[in-house]
């Protein structure tokens, strides 16, 4: 920034995979936005605890601290690391579990509107496109889905299991579940 300094460079550290309270306090001290990997604990936690171990497994992606250190933290899918459903992912940021049911860093749930935040409204923040996406307002693009449930009072294990039943882009309609469609 020093040698070439931009006006808003919102840099951001992709995964901060496993932190440390001191972690967080750098990171924000230095302004930058970290982005975690969402469904991680669900699709690779099982393999994980023998690898690391279930006290460096409670501050992988660890979005509570973050949340709680007021950082604009923000997920994404890293796929094909993993498949990419954003449901799939906030089910794994909500509930930490893997796919066996294991718990790993329970400390570091969320609650689902948090998680919604974290791939709409932080994610365009941190891709410098809060004035177009992120949030259904006047003058943004008209980027949604239509969800077969209500995601914020369906049992957080179903998450995952939600149908999409309309996907619009840009206010046009690209994608429409026809009933008994799978989604």
């Amino acid at each position: 920034q020093k040698k070439y300094p931009r006006d808003d460079p919102r840099n951001r550290d992709i995964h901060c995979t496993v932190i440390t309270s001191e972690l967080v306090e750098r990171i924000k001290k230095l302004g930058i936005l970290p982005t975690i990997f969402g469904p991680y604990v669900y699709y690779h936690g099982d393999k994980l605890i023998p690898a690391f171990g279930e006290e460096r497994l409670e501050r992988m992606f660890a979005a509570r601290s973050f949340l709680d250190a007021d950082m604009m933290i923000a997920a994404h899918s890293d796929h094909p690391c993993a498949p990419y459903p954003p449901l799939m992912a906030i089910h794994g940021l909500v509930n930490r579990k893997t796919k066996a049911g294991r718990p790993i860093g329970s400390s570091q749930k969320v609650s689902v509107m948090e998680a919604l935040k974290l791939y709409t409204v932080n994610s365009a923040y941190q891709q410098l496109d809060e004035d177009k996406l992120g949030s259904l307002e006047e003058g943004k693009l008209a980027d949604m889905v239509v969800l077969g449930e209500d995601i914020l009072t369906v049992p957080t294990e179903t998450i995952k299991d939600i149908s999409i039943d309309m996907t619009i882009i840009d206010g046009q309609v690209v994608f429409s579940r026809e009933p008994g469609q799978d989604s």
